[in-house]
């Protein structure tokens, strides 16, 4: 409390020193910086201490001088400006310029390429939408591409595209146009030959053939088979007839997803004489029975080249 007293008293009485100077016309005015030394009458005096702004010293010829500061302007030319531009201001104070790269898809002309496929009573993509959706791209319904374009846009049935499933798709591929599609293809078929993406492919194809308003669990062989044929039309593992054959011959009624997920290892493990099948391991009963069934048929084909040569 003291010292804040003692303070004001100081204060004050500078103040009467202050005012007794200038009654006896001795006042001055503060001495500018330095780099203001060469102020004379009438003169404007810029400088720029620090990056980023810059300040103006004015003099009209009496004791009174203002100091402002005002934000410093580069002045660019309108072709070297980017498309978006964002001012940020760096930890030491300076600012600088980031170049923001404009997206390479409209949202608006997504939004109009599902609006021009969409059913009339649902905001979604249905079997006839998609069939002119496959006739502009030029492609068939049933090939690779459109298969893997489906994975690429998520959807959760066949037949089917939800507003989200499609524009997110589209989004992915960074599209917005069929040409743009289009387009793509070569880029997504070459995604789709690495091993882990086609693992997702394949595993991702189980659920996309399952008919979710029934509440299958299981394909149905007349669509696990086709899809398959499908999934594998690009890399046909070598014993893929033969367990078409088995299937049929069996009348196995449906494909679980164990035994849809088991057969991608199962191919890469047994090779194309099953001779490294190993019956200890936890495969599917399935694969045993294939197994089983494809030495059966071996035994059958020796003993039967064996009759022909006797006669």
């Amino acid at each position: 409390m003291g010292k804040c007293l003692s303070h004001c008293v100081d204060s004050n009485s500078t103040e009467s020193q202050r005012s007794q100077q200038s009654h006896n016309g001795k006042h001055r005015t503060p001495t500018p910086p330095s780099y203001y030394s060469s102020v004379q009458k009438g003169q404007s005096v810029r400088s720029a201490p620090s990056e980023g702004s810059h300040e103006e010293y004015y003099t009209n010829g009496s004791s009174h001088k203002e100091m402002r500061t005002s934000e410093k302007k580069v002045p660019m030319h309108p072709a070297k400006l980017p498309t978006i531009s964002s001012i940020q201001r760096t930890s030491n104070n300076n600012l600088k310029t980031i170049s923001i790269s404009p997206p390479e898809y409209s949202e608006t002309r997504i939004h109009k390429l599902f609006d021009k496929y969409k059913d009339e009573h649902e905001d979604c993509i249905l079997a006839e939408g998609v069939e002119r959706f496959c006739q502009d791209l030029g492609v068939d319904p049933a090939e690779f591409i459109v298969l893997a374009l489906a994975w690429k846009f998520n959807a959760g049935t066949m037949c089917k595209f939800t507003r989200e499933e499609f524009e997110g798709g589209c989004r992915a591929l960074k599209v917005d146009s069929i040409k743009g599609i289009q387009a793509s293809f070569p880029s997504l078929l070459q995604e789709v030959k690495d091993e882990s993406t086609f693992k997702d492919l394949y595993r991702w194809t189980f659920q996309f053939g399952l008919d979710s308003d029934q509440g299958q669990r299981s394909l149905p062989m007349d669509m696990a088979l086709p899809l398959w044929h499908l999934v594998f039309s690009h890399r046909q593992p070598p014993l893929l007839h033969q367990w078409f054959e088995f299937l049929k011959d069996s009348q196995v009624r449906g494909i679980s997803r164990d035994t849809w997920n088991m057969y991608l290892n199962f191919v890469e493990v047994v090779g194309e004489d099953l001779s490294t099948y190993d019956d200890t391991e936890a495969w599917p009963s399935l694969f045993d029975d294939f197994v089983d069934h494809e030495h059966q048929k071996e035994k059958q084909d020796k003993e039967r080249g064996m009759r022909e040569d006797e006669v």
